[in-house]
């Protein structure tokens, strides 16, 4: 391991050197490396160096680098793939909690997993609910992951609040007689993603909830004794 003797070191002659050698040479040997521990001029000196029983592939390279450094030559992208593994658990489990509280009490009640299309609601796109049912005026919830950009998230929003105007008006219901769910778990306070999240707790068309709350919307459909109508 290379040691600096002093902080006025020519740093560039040293890096040509090896440039130098690397071009010359498959690669630096046991011998050589003895030499440089050897070799010393006040300024950059080598420890001498020890042989390593392992195989050297990419798990010996980050070994050796981590235990000389403390860190991961991968800590960037360890970092990044463990925090995406994260994020699909997360959601996994948000979908499991939804599927098990929401979507399975309520499939032999009402329309779950809907999807509309403009061929049957006149909106120019397709949407999808996770469950839809009626009994005079309309009880619908829509599960939303703020893991989306905040793009995203805002035509998704603007998708709902057109869809339950339209579905609204199509069946001659007022809109403050329907129950429409949004359900999201609330992003951190100081993201952009808040203020949307702020935004929709505040519309009147529908009402913001938690996945644990989920259960709400099943005795509201069962008080209401909604049903299927598509």
């Amino acid at each position: 391991m290379a040691r600096l003797e002093s902080e006025h070191v020519d740093i560039d002659f040293f890096i040509h050197q090896i440039i130098s050698q690397s071009a010359t040479t498959k690669e630096f040997s046991k011998d050589y490396f003895l030499y440089l521990s050897n070799y010393c001029n006040n300024v950059l000196q080598f420890s001498a160096p020890n042989p390593v029983a392992a195989p050297f592939n990419e798990e010996t390279l980050e070994f050796l680098v981590k235990m000389t450094f403390s860190e991961s030559i991968y800590k960037e992208e360890k970092k990044n793939k463990t925090e995406e593994e994260n994020k699909q658990a997360k959601k996994a489990a948000f979908k499991k909690e939804i599927q098990a509280h929401l979507i399975e009490p309520l499939k032999d009640k009402i329309h779950t997993n809907y999807k509309f299309e403009p061929i049957n609601l006149p909106i120019p796109f397709s949407f999808e609910l996770d469950c839809i049912g009626k009994n005079g005026a309309l009880i619908g919830a829509k599960m939303v992951d703020f893991e989306y950009t905040k793009a995203t998230l805002e035509s998704h929003f603007s998708h709902y609040m057109t869809f339950i105007s339209t579905v609204s008006n199509k069946y001659n219901i007022p809109l403050s007689e329907n129950s429409f769910f949004w359900i999201a778990e609330e992003p951190k306070l100081e993201t952009k993603k808040h203020s949307l999240w702020e935004t929709a707790r505040q519309n009147p068309l529908i009402k913001l909830i938690e996945p644990n709350e989920v259960e709400q919307i099943v005795e509201l459909v069962e008080r209401k004794q909604a049903t299927r109508f598509l």
